[in-house]
């Protein structure tokens, strides 16, 4: 499974993107679609890089800026090394 992550100024584009993927049957998590209403953002984040076979960051400006973006690559890293 691709995990996938992006700055939420980018979310449009970041939705076409995942919408072509679907279109040619990837498997992808995004969590505006994986992670549902009143769930822990956190909790959900690590379960996902557990369980992802590949990390994609959708690099903008924005992103570089984020703090949840910088957050979910450090913890890309860590579940890579663990």
């Amino acid at each position: 499974m691709l995990f996938i992550s992006y700055s939420r100024a980018d979310v449009t584009g970041t939705k076409n993107l995942s919408d072509a993927l679907l279109s040619k049957g990837a498997e992808f998590w995004l969590d505006e679609y994986n992670i549902p209403v009143g769930q822990a953002f956190v909790a959900q984040l690590g379960e996902a890089l557990q369980r992802s076979d590949a990390f994609l960051l959708v690099d903008t400006l924005a992103s570089r800026r984020s703090y949840s973006v910088s957050y979910t690559h450090l913890r890309a890293h860590e579940t890579v090394l663990d």
